[in-house]
């Protein structure tokens, strides 16, 4: 059988990062039938070796996913100037705002015609966007933002060059 582990325990390696999910490391599932290392993304290149044989595969949450994406192939291709920090602006309808029932905050009547940031110092995915790109927390600013629409997640990434290029001279880097 597989499962596909939809909790935040396996889709962090840090320590401080899991510390988020209040998860005690003994709590963590060991042995051949679940995953290990890295944690998997919806992009089969990011997937750690052998994860796809697991028996327990875990999913990434829905705000780091588009912020990942985008700064994975720039970051490990040297295309981004790390010293002059990203910022990751991500968006997302009341669908994906967070489990439970709804909140004042998050229940689309209230919603509507609102648009907020929430979690912009301490976001409960930073470690799994840390993690994935391979960047430290002093290297971007997460900002999510709660869009008065049911469902939808984009993210816009603003960073610096490593060095000076054109859109044409970025392309062959990735």
């Amino acid at each position: 059988m597989r499962v596909i582990d939809l909790s935040g325990a396996w889709r962090l390696t840090d320590a401080a990062n899991r510390a988020v999910y209040a998860f005690e490391d003994s709590e963590r599932r060991t042995g051949s039938g679940n995953p290990g290392g890295r944690p998997s993304t919806v992009c089969p290149s990011f997937i750690a070796p052998g994860l796809q044989e697991r028996a327990s595969l875990p999913t990434p949450a829905a705000m780091r996913p588009p912020s990942s994406l985008a700064l994975r192939p720039l970051v490990a291709a040297g295309l981004v100037d790390l010293s002059r920090g990203i910022v990751a602006d991500a968006k997302s309808g009341v669908s994906g705002a967070g489990k439970g029932a709804p909140r004042p905050r998050t229940h689309f009547m209230h919603a509507a015609d609102n648009f907020s940031a929430y979690g912009a110092l301490h976001h409960r995915h930073t470690g799994e966007l840390l993690e994935q790109v391979g960047i430290d927390a002093s290297e971007i600013i997460f900002t999510p933002h709660l869009l008065p629409i049911p469902r939808g997640i984009l993210s816009t990434i603003y960073m610096h060059s490593a060095n000076r290029r054109t859109k044409a001279g970025i392309a062959p880097g990735l």
